[in-house]
C-alpha cells in the first residue's frame, strides 16, 4: 500500500529517516533512506504489512475481494468502500452481504457502459431476505461454473423468484449447507415447472411430458428430474462457496458427488446418473447420413454410441457391424505385420 509521507524527509542527511504514515492510527517507522520513493516532489514509501485477517483458503478472486472489502469496512473511520469490478458475480455478492457490513458500499462497474451502483440502496429495495436469495438464483440460472436453462433468461428466473415468498425462501436456503435436502429439491422442482409455464405442476417429469405433448422442440424441453438433481447439486456447491465469502476458511468439500465427477486430475460435469433412454428405445434410433459416412457426431447413431442398423437410410455407412469388423481385422493385420 502507498502512503504519503508527512514530516521532513528531504535527502539522506541521516542514516535513518523518521516517517509518519497517515492511517487510522499514527505509526512511526524507522526506515533506511533507500526505501523512500520520491515522485513529483512528494515522498512516498511502499509498506508491506501482513494482515492475519486476510489469510484465507479462497480459490476465487471474487470471494477474496469481498473478504478484503469486509476488512476495509472494519476500520472505525471508514464509512464508504468502493469496489471497481465489471464482474456480475461480484455485484451479486456485494448485494447479498451488505447487511453484514457497517459501511456504504459502492461498486464502480468499469468498461464501455461504466457506472457506479449504490449497493446499500439496491439491497434495501429488495429486502434482506431477497438480497441474500440473489446468490442462489444467480448460480442456479447460470454462472461461470453452472450451466443455464436453454431459452430461459436470468431475468425471467429472477422475476419468478421475486413473485412468491416461497421461491425467495427456496433460493435463500440454496447454498446454506453443502448438501441439499429432499424438501429443497421438491421446492426447486415446483419453481422449474413455473419457469416452463407449467404453473399447476410440482413434478418436473410430468412437466417435461406435457411440454413434449404440446410439440415443444426437443432442445427446449425442461430437464428430467435426474438431470435437475445434478444441476441443483452443482448450483448448491457454488452458492455455498459464495455464501462463505466473508469467512477466512471456506473449507469446500471435494466436488465429486456434487454434480461433478473427479478422476485423477480431471473434473467433468455429471449431467445425469440414468441412461438417456431405455435400451429398447435407443435401438430404434436411425440416421439418414448422406455424406459423412456416419463417422462424425452429426450421425444420430454415432452420437448415441450405437451401430447403424437396417432401419437407417445412410449412404456409404462406416458405422455398421460389418464396417467395425473390417476395422478390427485391419488393425490385427497391421499388428501382425509389425511383429
Amino acid at each position: 500500500m502507498q502512503d504519503e509521507v508527512s514530516g521532513e524527509t528531504q535527502g539522506s542527511s541521516t542514516s535513518n529517516a523518521m516517517i509518519n504514515i497517515a492511517k487510522s492510527k499514527q505509526r512511526t517507522l524507522t526506515l533506511p533512506p533507500s526505501d523512500i520513493i520520491e515522485s513529483y516532489g512528494i515522498w512516498y514509501i511502499m509498506v508491506t504489512i501482513e494482515v492475519q485477517e486476510l489469510r484465507c483458503d479462497h480459490e476465487e478472486a471474487d470471494t477474496r475481494l469481498l473478504l478484503h472489502t469486509k476488512h476495509a469496512a472494519s476500520y472505525e473511520d471508514t464509512d464508504t468502500v468502493i469496489i471497481r469490478s465489471p464482474d456480475t458475480d461480484v455485484i451479486i455478492l456485494t448485494i447479498s452481504i451488505i447487511h453484514c457490513l457497517q459501511a456504504n458500499l459502492y461498486q464502480h462497474i468499469t468498461g464501455r457502459n461504466g457506472r457506479i451502483l449504490h449497493v446499500n440502496r439496491i439491497a434495501d429495495g429488495l429486502g434482506e431476505k431477497a438480497a441474500q436469495a440473489l446468490v442462489g438464483i444467480h448460480v442456479f440460472s447460470g454462472c461461470d461454473t453452472v450451466s443455464a436453462f436453454r431459452g430461459k433468461s436470468k431475468k425471467k428466473l429472477v422475476k419468478i423468484m421475486l413473485s412468491e415468498e416461497s421461491h425467495i425462501a427456496t433460493f435463500h436456503q440454496l447454498g446454506m449447507e453443502w448438501e441439499i435436502t429432499d424438501q429443497l429439491l421438491q421446492r426447486i422442482e415446483r419453481f422449474v415447472c413455473q419457469v416452463y409455464d407449467q404453473n399447476q405442476g410440482n413434478n418436473i417429469n410430468d412437466a417435461r411430458y406435457s411440454c413434449f405433448r404440446l410439440g415443444m422442440n426437443d432442445n427446449s424441453l425442461p430437464p428430467n428430474k435426474d438431470s435437475l438433481v445434478q444441476h441443483t447439486k452443482r448450483a448448491n456447491c457454488q452458492a455455498s462457496v459464495h455464501r462463505r465469502c466473508l469467512l477466512q476458511t471456506v473449507d469446500a468439500p471435494n466436488p465429486h458427488g456434487h454434480g461433478w465427477l473427479c478422476s485423477d486430475t480431471t473434473l467433468t460435469i455429471q449431467w445425469m446418473t440414468l441412461p438417456p433412454a431405455p435400451d429398447s428405445v435407443m435401438k430404434l434410433i436411425k440416421c439418414k447420413c448422406q455424406k459423412s459416412s456416419c463417422e462424425t457426431s452429426r450421425c444420430s447413431c454415432k452420437s448415441a454410441s450405437l451401430l447403424c442398423t437396417e432401419l437407417c437410410e445412410c449412404v456409404s455407412c462406416g458405422n455398421k457391424a460389418e464396417a467395425e469388423d473390417d476395422k478390427i481385422a485391419a488393425t490385427s493385420s497391421d499388428e501382425s505385420d509389425t511383429e
